[in-house]
């Protein structure tokens, strides 16, 4: 505990970044330029701890001729893996990329020949064959997991009939194990999941045992977010949504499950393909917030606040006291030129509180 309800340090903060829909394309060299331009000028700037890439990595539109509209093309992946060793971000550790239905189109299994994101993706390479997978956090005090999970079809259809993602009880019980083996083994009360497709366009099944939906395993563990792509612009812009979580879910075989009710945040984000659109979150102190942006537009400096944050997403399991309680005005502040100084300012008043530089 801290007399002003948050440590004031940067020991408990840390930042991650999220891309989307990239659709590299034999036939638009535009999309390579776009992920270039990111990995080589928006990364180095904002130095994340690592990077989120919720599918359709490459386009696969028209490679198997007139006759086919839409398969695998080799190329396009050589291309999307190429850009990423060349410059260094190829991580297993740092490069999370899971794959949309684009990544799947007229792939008749995964582990086909065709499957090309089981090969030529960062996370299809060492994670192979993972219905679902976690990545664990320490920072400072708190402990931070991270939930990624292939929703795509199998077999995976041809366009346009590949447009919705599919949970089966096999992903399901994969899930709630991880999430049930990171609370129990890691203690962690903080807890994202990111995939492809948003809520709307998932089917899903039920675990075999606890006869629990997709949903209802997010409102049991009291998952903080979402993270998602899929849509683009279709439905408009900053397609942000917030969950409230049942206390009892539907009755499964005869049997009702009661959990403790909890609020969901689900953040689709736009394209990378063609509004060049990134994400970067943060955790300060327990506390998650987020901010998208045109990587086009040079963001510079960009500024996340992490403290208060944003009144439209706060979550009832967030440690929310923490906010009423501190006299801190908390941000993160990314430029890619020498930060002079900062200014801050409420309802146009300028604080005359010293702003301390932490890092950086």
């Amino acid at each position: 505990d801290y007399d002003d309800g948050l440590d004031p340090s940067n020991e408990n903060v840390f930042w991650w970044s999220q891309i989307s829909d990239i659709h590299i394309s034999n036939a638009n060299k535009s999309r390579e330029s776009h992920l270039k331009y990111f990995v080589s000028s928006i990364l180095p700037v904002l130095k994340p701890e690592f990077v989120l890439v919720t599918g359709d990595l490459v386009h696969s539109g028209n490679a198997g001729g007139p006759h086919l509209r839409s398969a695998q093309a080799e190329t396009e992946w050589q291309s999307y893996r190429d850009i990423l060793s060349s410059h260094n971000v190829g991580n297993d550790s740092f490069w999370f990329d899971l794959p949309g239905n684009h990544d799947r189109f007229s792939v008749s299994h995964k582990g086909a020949d065709t499957d090309f994101y089981s090969t030529h993706s960062v996370t299809g390479v060492h994670r192979k064959g993972a219905l679902a997978y976690t990545y664990i956090k320490q920072v400072g005090l708190h402990n931070y997991t991270f939930l990624g999970i292939d929703a795509s079809l199998e077999p995976g259809l041809a366009a346009p009939f590949n447009a919705f993602g599919s949970i089966t009880t096999s992903i399901l019980d994969a899930v709630e194990h991880q999430l049930e083996m990171v609370v129990s083994s890691f203690k962690s009360g903080h807890l994202i999941v990111f995939g492809h497709y948003p809520l709307v366009t998932l089917h899903s099944a039920r675990t075999s045992v606890s006869h629990l939906t997709l949903r209802d395993l997010f409102n049991k563990f009291h998952v903080t977010a979402y993270l998602c792509g899929h849509l683009h612009a279709v439905l408009g812009l900053n397609l942000y949504g917030r969950h409230v979580g049942s206390s009892t879910p539907s009755l499964a075989q005869g049997d009702t499950v009661t959990v403790k009710s909890s609020e969901l945040l689900e953040l689709e984000l736009l394209d990378m393909k063609e509004n060049r659109f990134a994400r970067i979150m943060a955790y300060d102190n327990g506390l998650f917030s987020f901010f998208d942006f045109d990587i086009a537009d040079r963001p510079w400096p960009l500024i996340l606040i992490t403290n208060p944050k944003d009144c439209r997403f706060i979550l009832s399991q967030e440690p929310t006291s923490r906010i009423s309680t501190s006299s801190q005005v908390r941000m993160l502040i990314f430029s890619d030129t020498p930060i002079i100084s900062v200014e801050v300012f409420i309802d146009n008043m300028k604080l005359d509180n010293i702003v301390t530089h932490l890092n950086g």
